[in-house]
């Protein structure tokens, strides 16, 4: 799958990485998995890594059904923060859609990042690369 999910439940933290060719189905076959994971608890931060897309394809009817799948996995209080670490136009372009994507839901504090140290210490956390997050404990 062009998408890879690892939770850090000490941390409650969730890193998600798409690789090269992404679109909304993987999207949503990755979020599946990840709300039924048994380390998933609501509101766990999340990094998305959007630096390796180079397509994503996406359709309405698409967006409707991830939509659905996300109010789904939202079960909780809180706010949930999501930092996109987006340093090409086309990982830009793909937060950005993502975001409008959320706003409706008013349930994510969500900031597009083009340094991965900026990314990272918008969540709290102390590393400066994305490669040192399975380096250090929590």
């Amino acid at each position: 799958m062009p998408i890879a999910v690892k939770i850090f439940p000490e941390r409650g933290l969730v890193f998600v990485r798409y690789r090269s060719r992404a679109s909304v189905h993987d999207g949503m076959q990755a979020f599946a998995e990840y709300i039924r994971h048994p380390d998933f608890r609501p509101g766990q931060k999340q990094l998305i890594d959007l630096s390796a897309v180079s397509t994503f394809s996406v359709t309405p009817s698409d967006l409707l059904k991830f939509n659905a799948l996300r109010v789904s996995g939202r079960a909780g209080d809180g706010d949930t923060l999501m930092s996109f670490y987006a340093p090409t136009p086309q990982g830009q372009k793909v937060a950005r859609m993502s975001l409008r994507a959320w706003e409706p839901f008013n349930v994510v504090i969500a900031r597009v990042f083009d340094h991965e140290e900026a990314a990272l210490s918008f969540l709290g956390l102390r590393e400066t690369r994305i490669a040192d997050l399975q380096l250090h404990p929590a």
